[in-house]
C-alpha cells in the first residue's frame, strides 16, 4: 500500500490520541509511515508508535528525532486505537480481518508483537490509558466502557455511560471523562468507580448535540471537548458540572491534546490546519498548516495530562 503522510492522516480527521511524553526538538520531515495511520501515542522517551488501520495492521515504531519507522510491531490486525503505560507497556485496540473479533493486544515494551490479547466489544475502540496502567476502552454502540484493571487479562468491569461514547480522558487522580457523541455529553467516572458520578451538558441547549468527539485533560485537570457541528471547543474546569466557555474552531474539530506548556493543539476534520491556543487563552492563537514542522511538535511534545 502506498506510503501516507501523517500528516494527511490529521488532515483527513483520522482517529488520534497522543500520549504523555517529554519536550524534543522537532526535525523539518513529515513522518512518513505505511498503510493508513490513525491512533498515535509516544512513550516517555519521545518514541512514537503510529497504528496501522489497514486490513495489514501492526504499529510502526519511530524513535525520537527520525522521520520514519525504525521496525513494524506485529498486531492481529487492524489497530483503530492505542494506548500506553507509563510502564511502556503498549495497548492495542485490534480487529482480526479474519475471524472479525476484537480484543486489546498488549505489547510489553520493547517487544517486537502482542504477548496476549483481551476480549472486548465489536467496534473501534479509541482507548485510552490512566495513570496507574488502567485501560479504557469506550464501547459506541453498546453506550459503555470497559474497564480493564493494571495488567489485567480480563474486562474488569463495564461501565454505562451516554450514548456513543467516542473517546476518554484520563485526569492524574485517574478520573475519566468520557466524550458521548448522540447524547452531547461528557461522563465522568472517577478512579475505581462502577458507574457514572455525574453527568456534564456539553451544548448550549439541553438534549441537543454537537457532535462531540476528541477530548483531553489539561495538566491543572481542565477538560477541553472538540464539538464537530458547533465548530466549538467547550472547556469545563476542574469539579465543576457546566462549561466554563467555548472557543470557536473552524472546519469542524476532531481531536485535541495539550502540550507540556499548557497549549492546545486542535485537529480539525476541514482546512488541513492545528489551531494552537495559548495557556489560559479563549481564542485560538494561530493555525499553521498540517505537514509543517508544527505538526510534529504536536505529536512529540504533546501530552494527554
Amino acid at each position: 500500500m502506498k506510503n501516507w503522510s501523517l500528516a494527511v492522516a490529521v488532515a483527513a480527521g483520522a482517529f488520534l490520541s497522543v500520549g504523555t511524553v517529554p519536550a524534543v526538538a522537532a526535525p523539518s520531515e513529515v513522518l512518513d509511515v505505511s498503510g493508513v495511520p490513525v491512533g498515535v501515542v509516544v512513550g516517555s522517551d519521545g518514541t512514537a508508535y503510529v497504528g496501522n488501520y489497514g486490513p495489514a495492521g501492526g504499529v510502526q515504531v519511530i524513535p525520537p528525532g527520525a522521520v520514519r519507522p525504525s521496525r513494524t510491531i506485529s498486531t492481529g490486525g487492524s489497530t483503530p486505537g492505542l494506548a500506553i503505560a507509563a510502564d511502556g507497556t503498549l495497548y492495542v485496540a485490534e480487529r482480526d480481518n479474519a475471524t472479525n473479533q476484537y480484543d486489546v493486544g498488549v505489547v510489553p515494551a520493547g517487544a517486537s508483537g502482542v504477548t496476549r490479547r483481551i476480549p472486548i466489544s465489536p467496534g473501534n475502540h479509541l482507548i485510552a490509558s490512566g495513570p496507574d496502567g488502567t485501560i479504557y476502552v469506550p464501547n459506541s454502540l453498546e453506550h459503555t466502557v470497559s474497564v480493564i484493571a493494571p495488567n489485567g487479562s480480563t474486562v474488569d468491569r463495564t461501565v454505562t455511560v451516554g450514548a456513543g461514547p467516542v473517546e476518554v480522558a484520563v485526569t492524574k487522580d485517574g478520573t475519566a471523562f468520557v466524550s458521548n457523541q448522540f447524547t452531547g455529553t461528557v461522563s465522568v467516572i472517577p478512579a475505581g468507580a462502577d458507574a457514572v458520578s455525574r453527568t456534564i451538558q456539553l451544548s448550549s441547549t439541553p438534549g441537543h448535540t454537537e457532535n462531540p468527539h476528541g477530548i483531553a485533560a489539561g495538566p491543572d485537570g481542565t477538560i477541553y471537548v472538540t464539538n464537530i457541528s458547533s465548530d466549538q471547543l467547550a472547556v469545563i474546569k476542574p469539579g465543576a458540572d457546566t462549561v466554563a466557555y467555548r472557543i470557536p474552531v473552524a472546519g469542524g474539530p476532531q481531536e485535541a491534546v495539550v502540550g507540556q506548556d499548557g497549549t492546545l493543539y486542535v485537529a480539525s476534520v476541514q482546512g488541513g490546519v492545528l489551531a494552537l491556543i495559548p495557556p489560559g487563552a479563549t481564542a485560538v492563537g494561530s493555525s499553521p498548516p498540517v505537514g509543517t514542522p508544527a505538526t510534529l511538535r504536536w505529536l512529540r511534545t504533546a501530552q494527554s495530562s
